[in-house]
């Protein structure tokens, strides 16, 4: 019953430019996932180089080139390039030759370039350090009877953990066995209880403070009946709050679970509408890039309990 993605999201997306300019030419690049978060393992990510002619001449015979690096932390199959560029010994190569995009560029004018490529699933064997993919730009043209020559700064983009992650409800256990009790749907007037499940992994690397946090409804009580093999679990009377935390898990290859009990007495009929559990907000730092990543699971409802 783990789900990735289907009924949550990320919270944090990851853009951002890298510019130098000269009194004739700016080079740019702007990096973005895929996915529109922050970049983890197994997705791609999409670069735009800018070229913008600053100066007062038509820049001429261009050749741009960015370097990327490290290569084993990306697939060489997935990339893709625009405007017949092409990629060679860690370098991605556009010249005027092959595009005619950089045969002339106007005074106030710019050209786009693209290229893009996906992550490996997980990190590769035996890697060590910050997963961490640098981009460097630099732009060579004529102008008028000068050659100009400029680089950009390093760009950088973590790439953080692939993360699967489930919140559910729970009568009985998927093996049949009953976990709550009372009727199932809840009665007016009377308690029904049963297990919410918070599944972490599997993941494609290590993490550390991981927390899991949601509010209870104000007819939702907190029943001090837990299950967990990792991390602890606590709960806030004033705040109506259940927290789970853990300070560093290794890599999963299966996932962990906390489970807890809560009891609802509806004050009236129970519908599949009325919640058992407010949404869950995750918090998750990656700990090789040391870096953080936010999700959030739906909220737990009578009518999506098992």
């Amino acid at each position: 019953f783990i789900k990735r993605e289907g009924e949550s999201g990320a919270l944090i997306a990851t853009e951002k430019t890298v510019e130098i300019q000269s009194a004739d030419i700016g080079v740019s690049i702007i990096a973005k996932p895929a996915q529109g978060k922050k970049l983890q393992w197994g997705e791609q990510v999409n670069f735009t180089v800018n070229i913008e002619n600053k100066g007062s001449y038509v820049a001429r015979d261009i050749v741009v080139s960015v370097d990327i690096s490290p290569e084993e932390l990306w697939s060489d199959s997935s990339m893709s390039i625009s405007n017949e560029g092409f990629f060679e010994s860690g370098k991605i190569i556009w010249d005027s030759s092959a595009s005619s995009k950089l045969d002339t560029i106007r005074p106030e004018g710019d050209v786009d370039l693209s290229f893009g490529f996906k992550t490996l699933s997980s990190p590769p064997n035996r890697f060590t350090g910050k997963p961490s993919i640098v981009a460097k730009a630099s732009v060579q043209s004529k102008f008028g009877e000068q050659d100009i020559s400029v680089e950009s700064s390093d760009y950088s983009i973590n790439v953080l953990a692939e993360v699967d992650f489930d919140v559910s409800g729970w009568y009985k256990s998927p093996e049949g066995i009953k976990w709550g009790e009372g009727p199932n749907p809840p009665l007016s007037g009377q308690e029904t209880t049963y297990a919410i499940i918070w599944v972490l992994g599997p993941t494609s690397s290590a993490l550390k403070d991981i927390e899991y946090r949601a509010k209870l409804p104000s007819n939702v009580v907190y029943k001090r009946d837990t299950n967990y093999s990792v991390g602890e679990i606590t709960y806030d009377v004033e705040e109506r709050e259940v927290v789970w935390r853990a300070s560093r898990i290794p890599k999963l290859e299966l996932p962990v679970e906390v489970r807890f009990m809560l009891g609802i007495t509806p004050v009236s009929q129970a519908t599949n509408s009325t919640k058992l559990l407010e949404q869950t907000d995750i918090s998750i730092v990656d700990a090789a890039a040391n870096e953080k990543l936010e999700f959030f699971g739906n909220a737990v409802t009578i009518g999506s309990t098992q």
